[in-house]
C-alpha cells in the first residue's frame, strides 16, 4: 500500500499515523479532498513528519486548480522528513484578485503532499495534520452541484473570529 493509516508505538500524538510510501527512483503523492479557502484570507498548514529510515525530501502544494479555469493560484513549500519527528508550518495569503486567478471563485483548495523522486525508497509518517483559516464565518456555495465533506466547526478557537479545520479528517476519509 502506498498510503495507509497505521497504529504505531512511534506515533507523535494519538494512536495512529498516516504513512506514505515511495519506491526507489519514483515519487509518491497524497492529495486531500476539497478544503475551504476564502479569497483575501490567510491559511496556515501545520504537520509533524518523520522518516522511518534516512531522509526523504518532500513538497507540499497548496493548490487551487479547478477544471475549466485558464489560470489557478498555487504555492509550494519544501520539507525534509528525517528520523526524528519535526514540525513544519507555513502560512499563505490567498489572493482576492479573481480576474488574475479565476479558479479562486470556487472557494476551495487542495493540499498535495509529495515525496520527491530519489534513488532511495521512503516510508514517511505524518501526524497532527492541520489546516487553519482565519474567518468570521464560513459559507461555501459551490458553482456546480456537488457534495463536499469537510468539518467546518470550531474545534479550538485561536481568536474570536478564527476556526480550525481538522485536515486529518479530510485525508483519512475513506482509508482503511
Amino acid at each position: 500500500k502506498q498510503v495507509e493509516i497505521v497504529y504505531s508505538h512511534a506515533f507523535f500524538s494519538g494512536e495512529k499515523s498516516l504513512i506514505l510510501r515511495k519506491n526507489p527512483n519514483d515519487f509518491a503523492a497524497l492529495i486531500s479532498g476539497d478544503l475551504p479557502a476564502i479569497p483575501g484570507k490567510t491559511v496556515e498548514i501545520r504537520f509533524w513528519v518523520r522518516s522511518r529510515k534516512g531522509t526523504a525530501p518532500g513538497l507540499l502544494y497548496l493548490d487551487f486548480f479547478h477544471q475549466g479555469y485558464p489560470k489557478h493560484f498555487y504555492r509550494t513549500f519544501s520539507f525534509r522528513a528525517e528520523e526524528e519527528w519535526k514540525e513544519f508550518s507555513w502560512s499563505c495569503s490567498i489572493p482576492s484578485d479573481l480576474a488574475a486567478y479565476p479558479a479562486l471563485a470556487e472557494g476551495m483548495a487542495r493540499l498535495q503532499f509529495h515525496l520527491q523522486k530519489s534513488p532511495q525508497a521512503a516510508v514517511v509518517c505524518f501526524d497532527n495534520l492541520e489546516y487553519w483559516m482565519e474567518c468570521n464565518f464560513l459559507r461555501v456555495v459551490p458553482r456546480k452541484r456537488r457534495r463536499f465533506f469537510f468539518p467546518a466547526f470550531p474545534v479550538r478557537s485561536l481568536a474570536p473570529d478564527s476556526f480550525i479545520f481538522p485536515l486529518h479528517r479530510m485525508i483519512f476519509r475513506g482509508s482503511s
